[in-house]
């Protein structure tokens, strides 16, 4: 998926929902950027049995408001068909969803 820079998406959140629910949004392109790439390098393995409550999404928003969601059971991917599939190189694409939490002003707050 290479996307000129223009068409970046403009927005990214990082949900991340256990037993709270908590959302923490970024417009940084470059974390942007990093996140889409991210998910390239990202393989899949294999179908899991196992599922928990750590539910984890991104949600892309473009300029346009339209919005793409990647979906999460802790570190394995939720399909559209509701099956959970185990990856592998995802390392870095929560390095970079843990730092947009981070960076949140929301939940630096939080921290203080």
């Amino acid at each position: 998926m290479e996307l000129p820079h223009e068409e970046l998406p403009v927005e990214l959140i990082f949900h991340h929902w256990t037993e709270t629910a908590a959302d923490y949004e970024t417009r940084d392109e470059t974390v942007i950027a990093g996140v889409l790439q991210a998910l390239r390098d990202v393989s899949v393995e294999s179908e899991s049995p196992i599922v928990s409550t750590d539910t984890r999404g991104l949600t892309f928003v473009t300029a346009q408001g339209d919005t793409y969601s990647f979906w999460f059971d802790k570190r394995r991917f939720e399909g559209v068909d509701g099956r959970c599939y185990v990856l592998s190189e995802d390392e870095k694409l929560w390095e970079l969803a843990w730092g947009i939490r981070t960076t949140d002003p929301e939940y630096q707050d939080l921290m203080r």
